[in-house]
């Protein structure tokens, strides 16, 4: 693991997480931890702040906490169908780990 200095230079660098996937994409994922209760928060603001602080999207190094929010409400079929295909890629995946004998 880090030591904590390590992990304090780490946040202070601001390192965001890259994905290949949209803010809208980004925003159905976390909105299914949410809904799920696999995320615990009850503010869903820190929500929005954590991941526009620390995601970068495809098309955005950047991404607001208001963009977040209003994508995370805003998840359309096109989105749903996105995501469903991940999903099945993630579990295809998962059956194919291998585990430590």
């Amino acid at each position: 693991g880090l030591s904590q200095q390590e992990e304090n230079e780490l946040m202070g660098k601001n390192v965001k997480m890259i994905t290949d996937l949209t803010v809208s994409q980004i925003a159905c994922f976390v909105r299914l931890f949410v809904e799920t209760g696999v995320f615990k928060n009850k503010n869903k603001e820190d929500i929005y702040r954590f991941y526009a602080a620390y995601f970068q999207s495809k098309f955005q190094e950047n991404i607001s906490s208001g963009s977040f929010r209003s994508k995370y409400f805003g998840i359309n079929e096109s989105i749903k169908e996105d995501i469903k295909g991940i999903i099945i890629k993630m579990l295809n995946e998962l059956r194919d780990l291998k585990t430590k004998e």
